[in-house]
C-alpha cells in the first residue's frame, strides 16, 4: 500500500480502537492521520470500501506469511493470531451493519487457506476435481465455521486449545479422507492393456 493510503488505513484501524465502526466519520479518519477528505476520496470511495481493502490485505498477508500448513491446526493458527492481534477491531466488524463484507473475505481467505494446505499435504497425489473441491470445502467450512463461533462467543475461550482437542478426537481422520480421495482417483484412470 502506497504511504497516504497506509496512514488513512492505520488511522482507521487506530479509531476502530476506539469507537463502533459505525460511528467513525471521514472527517474523524483525515483528522486522525492529517489529509484532507479529498486524498481520502481520491484513495477510497467510502468507508466500507477502507474496511474492505483492510480486510483483503490482512488476509493477503497472513497467506504470504504463514503458507506452511502441516497439519489442520497449522490451517486454524495464522487466522486466529491475526483476529486476536485485532481483537476489539474484529469484534467491530463483525458485530456491525458491514458483517457481510467481513464474512466474504473470512470465506476467500478460508477457501485460500484450504487450497494451501491441500497443495502442501498432498503433493503429487492425484485427486478428482470433485474431490478436491469437496475436500476445500469441508476444510474451508471448519475454518469459518469455528472462527464464527468464537467471534459469537467474543472470543472468550482459548480456540486453539478446543482445536487440539477435537483433533485428537478424530486423529488421522483428514489423513484417511485424503487417502481414499487417492484411491478414488487411482480406480478411475484408464487401465493399460
Amino acid at each position: 500500500m502506497r504511504a497516504t493510503k497506509q496512514a488513512i488505513a492505520v488511522a482507521f484501524i487506530h479509531l476502530m480502537e476506539e469507537k463502533p465502526y459505525n460511528k467513525i466519520t471521514v472527517n474523524d479518519i483525515v483528522s486522525a492521520c492529517g489529509v484532507n477528505r479529498n486524498t481520502f476520496y481520491y484513495h477510497f470511495h467510502d468507508i466500507p470500501e477502507l474496511l474492505e481493502v483492510i480486510l483483503k490485505t490482512g488476509g493477503e498477508q497472513l497467506v504470504t506469511e504463514y503458507g506452511n500448513f502441516g497439519r489442520p491446526i497449522d490451517c486454524l493458527r495464522p487466522m486466529i493470531e491475526y483476529i486476536l492481534q485485532y481483537k476489539k477491531i474484529m469484534l467491530n466488524v463483525y458485530r456491525s451493519e458491514d458483517r457481510e463484507r467481513f464474512l466474504v473475505h473470512l470465506d476467500k481467505l478460508a477457501v485460500h487457506i484450504a487450497q494451501l494446505y491441500l497443495d502442501e499435504v498432498v503433493p503429487g497425489v492425484k485427486l478428482l476435481p470433485e474431490d478436491r473441491t469437496l475436500l476445500t470445502r469441508f476444510y474451508k467450512s471448519v475454518l469459518v465455521g469455528v472462527t464464527l463461533d468464537w467471534l459469537e462467543h467474543k472470543m472468550d475461550y482459548d480456540l486453539l486449545t478446543r482445536a487440539e482437542q477435537l483433533l485428537a478426537l478424530y486423529p488421522e481422520a483428514g489423513k484417511r479422507a485424503l487417502e481414499a480421495c487417492a484411491e478414488r482417483a487411482r480406480q478411475t484412470e484408464p487401465q493399460e492393456p
